[in-house]
């Protein structure tokens, strides 16, 4: 294929200036790519054209306003557009806040597991076990974002061994035994001892955090602009590919005249609409 019939696209992050976008451009040239077959669009305008192109989101009235939000791993993107005549979206507002959704669903589980064996040995597997962490945490994340806990009623998670060893090692006792004596007894139990089961209960009181932290960035940026009723509701980001997550904000939002709008594969949303914009 020749390289004038290949288009180019960088997205970035809704609040990129003018000269992100242009440093964004100039590097793109530097390395051999043609200023004419360069495109460059932010984030949420991808996710627009996605929700049209592949949702068939519905024709809004004219003068109607759209709240995108989009729980990034490093921020939180609240953005506003009006509809127009032509139904083009105009940028109303454009706010990011410190990431909402992931972050906070992490340190609640963290806190559970302190409750269960104490801060001090917590600390001392954090600080020896510092790439076996990661790597859990990153586990978690995947068990949360593509479990189907809501049809289960409970999510089960493998423990991080070296935790239990140094548990062990310290204290004399298993993971199973301190689950047992806490206050959550109820609502955990190790069904093996490399492996904990969480009542949906918990889960949701874990996921309430979040779902709180947007409920407030929304509410204090619709009011500082006096943005009034948002009727049409985008919602991206990687945390959002969780069933629980999606069920929860759809409760938090939940009106007779709010349209809420998921689009399909999540997580893969920017890049998609990215290619309906290059196709169109």
């Amino acid at each position: 294929m020749s390289e004038d019939k290949i288009g180019w696209i960088i997205t970035l992050p809704p609040l990129a200036h003018v000269e992100t976008q242009q440093l964004m451009i100039n590097a793109a040239i530097e390395a051999g790519i043609s200023e004419e077959h360069l495109l460059v669009v932010t984030e949420t305008d991808a996710t627009v054209a996605l929700c049209r192109s592949e949702i068939g989101m519905p024709t809004i009235q004219c003068g109607a306003r759209v709240l995108i939000l989009d729980l990034g791993s490093g921020s939180f993107d609240v953005c506003v557009y009006e509809v127009q005549d032509d139904q083009s979206l105009k940028i109303q507002l454009n706010s990011s806040c410190p990431a909402v959704g992931w972050p906070q669903i992490q340190d609640a589980f963290e806190e559970i597991f302190i409750d269960i064996v104490g801060n001090r040995v917590f600390r001392q597997y954090c600080n020896e076990h510092p790439e076996e962490r990661k790597n859990w945490l990153e586990y978690l994340f995947r068990k949360i974002c593509f479990g189907s806990e809501v049809q289960r009623k409970y999510m089960i998670i493998e423990l991080p061994m070296d935790l239990l060893n140094v548990l062990y090692n310290e204290t004399g006792k298993m993971f199973s035994e301190l689950v047992c004596q806490s206050n959550l007894s109820d609502s955990l139990n190790c069904p093996t001892y490399d492996k904990l089961k969480i009542s949906l209960p918990v889960l949701h009181k874990i996921f309430d955090i979040p779902i709180q932290e947007i409920k407030y960035h929304v509410n204090r940026v619709t009011e500082m602009e006096r943005m009034g009723s948002l009727s049409n509701i985008i919602i991206t980001g990687g945390i959002i590919q969780s069933e629980i997550i999606q069920l929860r904000i759809k409760q938090l939002f939940h009106d007779d005249d709010t349209n809420i709008i998921i689009p399909k594969d999540v997580g893969f949303a920017v890049l998609r609409g990215a290619i309906a914009i290059g196709m169109s």
